[in-house]
């Protein structure tokens, strides 16, 4: 018998063939066992893979597969696009090998996973064991006379084939095993890497448990059982008898590839040695085990990707379809709805061109265009295009039609998608149509652009000529009122009786409000062109409110009201925003406050409200006691020009601060908002967020930090921001309203409390009874110790004898800066022996109390003869030596010809100005010793554009006119020292 025969009829008895095929029925691939000249040994059935094995290896020129097999891994041999074969190495009898062949198609369609190849590899090298057992006898043929032998015929394999589960396969082949052989006892074990231990999943026959027994434990290790050879173990004691009633145990690997998956246990209660029959038998019920459990995991996952893929064919939106050559094999239930088709029997009896017109939009023939299609897309794997559709109650539409192939159930088919987008052509056709109106529209805006941008700048260039114009008239305006305010306040200071000076003040007065007037203009035109841009820089807030405190302060104390501040101790010292911005809103709330107060104070305060990173949200108020407003007259005020003759009086005027105000706040991102009535006073507030400057360093005041202090002052509204303010410093304050509460609380002893540090007295325009105050708590043997700081109205203050006479260490003049106040608070509370009794005042009025300047030269370039006359009266009070240049280029002449310390530089000047001088001052011309000479602009131009011009020319700042002895004063104490 011939070597094919031979293995013929072993396969035939051993039931190979049968198990093939069954295999074929459950992976899209061929299944076929050859020897090794490619002569198929099994199935024992001819199909068209037989046919297509032989034709392939014609093809490539293979006689002896020998030659192209490997020792142990597969090899995978490509065939073009759509066709694989894969052989494995099969052992045969006699020292031979053939070859387990797999033939899978459509590789764009199905690609063998890892898992795959691994249950490929199982199969073949179950039929090495199988047939190599076979031809040495260990199992015997079907046709053998032993009534008792076990034979591994078709039936059994076909039925472990057709097993589903891990248990219905343990079953059967428990059920042979014990019917005709020695085994009596079977278990199934798993390996857990992840818990090093063995885990019996299914045992038959045995009496005690088996893996509980220290013995089999030993020999159940967990690096035994990861191992693949086989194990077997006879069980006896010392004594020579069995520990258990088992007499025999057989271990074998279930593997999937070379991994080792589970343990199958046999085990003996009859005989201490299994036979080698039994043995091979094992064995080659075990590798077919692991075949089985390969070929199950495979079928579910093959199985649970079918029922996803059912899930999302049926869901979907898009009518899916899957056809052949000849019809429509199955759809889902969005295509019987697009295409009006009542069952899926009716539908599957179509073929795509009965389901579209005779003829496409391009003239070809649907049937045959159809056919063409779907032949391009079972060779080329995919495709795409569109289509006209017709349902089945005759109404047309497109479609956008997606073609797939892949191979199901063993047939090579296509999943058609189909989307109607009959609509979205129409809605495109829409759009077009819609695009195309839009461009002639848009040319017809663009045309109207055009014109609409040359009427606006003809407008802006109307209002940059009113600007400007208005900009003129006010410069021209101040030249003359220059001279009445600063004649008036000149005369002032002169011996006048009543009538004369109150003829004057109503003179200043009149001429001050005229100017208010114009500076609102100014800012008003400017705020139209844009030329008040934000910057930020990094400011002191406290010196901001300080200043304002100064300037505010004077103006309502002339009118017999209290000025408060309060700074929120929280704020940072130093922040970045635009301080000149902030200044200008702050001066022009609280300015109008003191104008519409009569009685009772105006406060201002900065608070915290919230922080977040560097960012902090302050919040303003400007709260007075003055007459309130009307809501009606409150949007009157804020709005953007509001007729003076429109504001209900008293409160007329331009009607352009607020409005300027709002503005202003707007740019820097805040909102101004206004609680009052009439008669109950009016609080102006906004928020403002502004960032710390990262050089920030926090200066605490710890001067009078912890220590108590007592307050003594009438006046409830002052009483009490005195004390919010040492409060902020850090210290522990009480309020007195009269001299007894104070000397009381004074000369009172409390246990356990430290005795007051600072007594500060503020005095009242009755002057007897401060001073009363002031000699108790010198002749009281525990007042006399404490510090007192006394704080002053402008005019009323102490002379230093009596200052000293009363043991009054420190005094300060309203109103109250903050730096002023920590001064004060610092000399009142050094040693008695450190101390000198020298006032310390607020900025106050020209003549009371003013540096000696009679050293320094003054060049005053100016060429109005009235605004000379100002500025030399002003200086010459105050014992400068003055000299006055008209022009520019007089002014070079002057400076190259001698030392001087200061000059006052007109802007607008004939011949030179004032701008062109500077650089020139700069640059030398005049002489090295007068390069660096503090140059000082005087303008009555407040537009920023002209402001800027002065500083980028060198000035070291600027004065707006109308001087006055104030402005003048500061500019003097900064540059003259």
């Amino acid at each position: 018998m011939g070597h094919a025969q031979y293995y013929k009829k072993l396969a035939t008895k051993s039931g190979v063939s049968f198990f093939l095929e069954s295999l074929r029925t459950r992976e899209p691939c061929a299944f076929l066992l050859c020897d090794r000249a490619g002569t198929i040994i099994a199935p024992a059935t001819p199909s068209v893979y037989t046919e297509r094995f032989g034709t392939i290896l014609d093809e490539l020129g293979i006689t002896d597969l020998d030659e192209v097999l490997g020792t142990d891994s597969s090899t995978v041999i490509g065939l073009g696009t759509e066709t694989q074969l894969v052989l494995f190495p099969v052992g045969f009898p006699r020292n031979d090998r053939g070859a387990l062949a797999i033939i899978h198609d459509a590789v764009g369609q199905y690609a063998p996973s890892e898992g795959d190849m691994a249950f490929f590899a199982n199969v073949a090298h179950l039929l090495s064991s199988v047939l190599e057992k076979l031809g040495t006898g260990e199992i015997p043929l079907i046709d053998t006379d032993r009534p008792d032998s076990f034979t591994l015929d078709s039936t059994f394999i076909g039925k472990l084939s057709e097993a589903s589960t891990l248990p219905t396969a343990l079953q059967r082949i428990l059920s042979h095993l014990t019917l005709s052989t020695e085994i009596d006892a079977v278990a199934f074990a798993r390996v857990d890497d992840q818990l090093k231990q063995i885990l019996p999943l299914y045992q038959e026959g045995f009496n005690e448990n088996i893996f509980a027994h220290e013995r089999t434990q030993q020999l159940l290790n967990w690096e035994m059982c990861k191992s693949p050879e086989p194990l077997s173990e006879t069980f006896r004691d010392i004594e020579g008898q069995p520990p258990i009633s088992l007499k025999a145990l057989a271990l074998y690997p279930v593997l999937n590839g070379d991994e080792v998956v589970a343990r199958m246990i046999f085990g003996s209660h009859k005989v201490r040695t299994i036979s080698t029959r039994t043995k091979g038998l094992a064995e080659s019920l075990t590798q077919m085990l692991g075949v089985t459990m390969a070929r199950i995991h495979a079928q579910q996952a093959m199985e649970e990707s079918d029922v996803r893929y059912r899930m999302v064919f049926e869901k979907s939106t898009d009518a899916l379809m899957l056809l052949n050559a000849s019809h429509f094999i199955e759809c889902n239930e969005a295509s019987l709805t697009l295409f009006k088709v009542d069952t899926r029997e009716a539908f599957c009896r179509l073929h795509p061109s009965d389901l579209s017109p005779v003829f496409q939009p391009d003239g070809s023939s649907s049937w045959q265009k159809s056919v063409s299609l779907i032949n391009q897309a079972l060779e080329q794997g995919s495709m795409k295009f569109y289509w006209k559709h017709m349902r089945t109650d005759g109404t047309e539409f497109d479609a956008e039609v997606w073609l797939t192939s892949f191979s199901h159930r063993g047939e090579r088919v296509i999943q058609a998608t189909v989307r109607d987008i009959s609509e979205i052509l129409h809605n495109r056709k829409e759009i077009e149509e819609a695009r195309d109106k839009l461009e002639k529209t848009n040319k017809g805006l663009m045309e109207t652009l055009d014109h609409t941008n040359r009427l606006a700048y003809e407008a802006h260039q109307a209002v940059t000529a009113k600007n400007r114009f208005l900009a003129k008239i006010a410069h021209e305006l101040r030249t003359p009122m220059s001279g009445i305010i600063g004649m008036g306040e000149l005369l002032q200071d002169t011996r006048l009786d009543r009538t004369q000076r109150e003829y004057v003040s109503t003179i200043v007065n009149s001429a001050s409000s005229l100017i208010d007037i114009l500076n609102d203009l100014s800012d008003f035109s400017s705020l139209e062109e844009g030329l008040f841009p934000i910057n930020p820089t990094p400011f002191m807030l406290r010196t901001l409110l300080d200043d304002i405190s100064s300037v505010m302060g004077i103006t309502a104390h002339e009118k017999g009201l209290e000025f408060l501040t309060f700074l929120d101790p929280q704020i940072p010292e130093r922040l970045i925003g635009d301080p000149l911005r902030l200044r200008q809103v702050l001066l022009n709330i609280t300015g109008n406050a003191i104008k519409f107060t009569l009685v009772g104070q105006v406060a201002l305060r900065a608070t915290l409200l919230s922080e977040r990173d560097d960012c902090f949200q302050l919040l303003f108020s400007i709260k007075d006691t003055g007459v309130g407003i009307p809501q009606e007259t409150v949007d009157l005020l804020l709005g953007a020009e509001t007729p003076a003759e429109e504001l209900p009086q008293p409160f007329g005027g331009t009607g352009l601060g607020l409005s300027i105000t709002k503005q202003l706040l707007s740019r820097m991102g805040a909102e101004i908002t206004v609680t009052t009535a009439p008669g109950k006073g009016t609080d102006f507030q906004f928020t403002l967020d502004l960032k710390m400057d990262i050089g920030d360093e926090e200066d605490r005041f710890e001067d009078i930090d912890g220590k108590r202090v007592i307050v003594v002052d009438p006046k409830r509204g002052s009483r009490e921001n005195l004390a919010e303010q040492l409060s902020a410093f850090g210290a522990q304050v009480f309020v007195a309203p009269s001299t007894m509460v104070a000397l009381e609380k004074a000369t009172q002893v409390e246990p356990g409390k430290e005795p007051f540090s600072l007594i500060v007295v503020v005095e009242s325009r009755e002057e007897s009874s401060t001073r009363e105050l002031l000699r108790y708590l010198r002749e009281d043997r525990v007042a006399k110790e404490i510090p007192i700081l006394l704080v002053t109205d402008p005019g009323i203050t102490m002379s230093d004898r009596d200052l000293d006479e009363l043991g009054v260490r420190a005094q300060v003049v309203k109103p109250l800066k903050s730096s002023t106040l920590q001064q004060a608070i610092r000399v009142s509370l050094l040693p008695k022996r450190s101390h000198t009794t020298q006032p310390l005042k607020a900025l106050s009025k020209p003549g009371e109390g003013e540096p000696d300047y009679s050293r320094f030269n003054v060049l005053v370039v100016e060429d109005n003869r009235i605004n000379q006359k100002v500025a030399v009266r002003i200086l010459s009070r105050l014992g400068i030596v003055t000299k006055i240049a008209r022009t520019g280029l007089e002014a070079l002449e002057i400076l190259g010809s001698g030392a001087w310390h200061l000059i006052l530089m007109d802007v607008e000047l004939p011949i030179m100005d004032g701008i062109e001088a500077t650089v020139k001052i700069r640059m030398g011309e005049c002489g090295t010793h007068n390069r660096n000479i503090p140059i000082i602009g005087m303008t009555g131009y407040t537009m920023d554009n002209v402001l800027e011009r002065c500083i980028k020319s060198g000035m070291n700042g600027y004065i707006t006119k109308p001087l006055r002895p104030l402005d003048l004063q500061k500019i003097l104490s900064t540059y003259l020292k």
